[in-house]
């Protein structure tokens, strides 16, 4: 990579590393560290690992040395989402690279971990102010749980430019009525919120009860025009939808994907029509 690290008036760059059984390790993260520290006028990076099985939590330490001087980037997609020896521990590294990155505005994780990964995620979400579009594709992650909401909770009450926010927790089962509570805790203060999208398809243990807080979180996102909304729920939960679109007088845009039956669909009429 030592020709990238010439590129000093770089302002976009875009690698994707596939099916990188070969060879691809921690010591190319190095390189790539290597590469990246000279690149201060970079504004748009996005870097694609997949099945680089070799790449672990040593390689996000590497690649956070390398976030850090990127003062000026706006744009960062990160897609590490089959390499299976990075852990939370990769994201305690990560979170630190992210931090000085006060000029952020996009951000984009496809990642797997548990709990513990989204509090050290928490941590690097605080300092960026400046952010305007968050999307955290987590489908694959099987160990996320009520905690590891409200550890994103704490990340999302800071972000009041968010305009974008797109969650994916589709395969965390373990994720309750509770994890919406502390969902919805983060989402009330994001009012200038104009596109959401929420996939909690899996999530067999949300209750009408849980739609509720969905609701009370949708109430005060006047300013939303896209939503889109990917749940496991019940015929009776959905009258608990019920006026959570009322205020929504913005909205351009809406996709509902639930499973239900007749009577389901009775009830989203009258969820739709005042």
């Amino acid at each position: 990579l030592d020709c990238i690290k010439e590129l000093k008036y770089l302002k976009n760059l875009s690698m994707a590393f596939n099916n990188s059984y070969r060879g691809l390790s921690n010591e190319g993260l190095k390189h790539l560290r290597d590469g990246l520290t000279p690149l201060t006028s970079l504004q748009r990076l996005s870097l694609v690992f997949r099945n680089c099985p070799k790449v672990s939590d040593e390689g996000l330490k590497y690649l956070k040395d390398g976030l850090i001087p990127l003062k000026s980037l706006q744009n960062l997609f990160l897609d590490f989402s089959s390499c299976e020896k990075i852990s939370d521990e990769g994201f305690k590294h990560l979170k630190n690279g992210f931090s000085p990155l006060t000029s952020l505005q996009h951000l984009s994780l496809i990642f797997r971990i548990s709990d513990e990964g989204l509090n050290h995620l928490k941590g690097g979400l605080i300092a960026l102010k400046s952010l305007q579009s968050l999307s955290l594709d987590f489908g694959i992650c099987l160990n996320i749980s009520n905690q590891g909401l409200k550890y994103l909770k704490d990340g999302l009450i800071p972000l009041t430019s968010l305009q974008h926010l797109s969650l994916n927790f589709g395969n965390s089962s373990n994720v309750s009525d509770e994890g919406l509570k502390y969902l919805k805790d983060g989402l009330i203060p994001l009012t200038s919120l104009q596109h959401l999208s929420l996939n909690l398809e899996a999530c067999y243990k949300i209750s009408g009860e849980g739609l509720k807080y969905l609701k009370e979180s949708l109430m005060p996102l006047t300013s939303l025009q896209h939503l889109s909304l990917i749940f496991r729920i019940s015929d009776e939960g959905l009258k608990n939808l019920k006026d959570g679109f009322t205020l929504l007088t913005s909205l351009q845009h809406l996709l509902l994907v639930f499973r239900i039956s007749d009577e389901g669909f009775k009830h989203l009429k009258n969820t739709l029509i005042p």
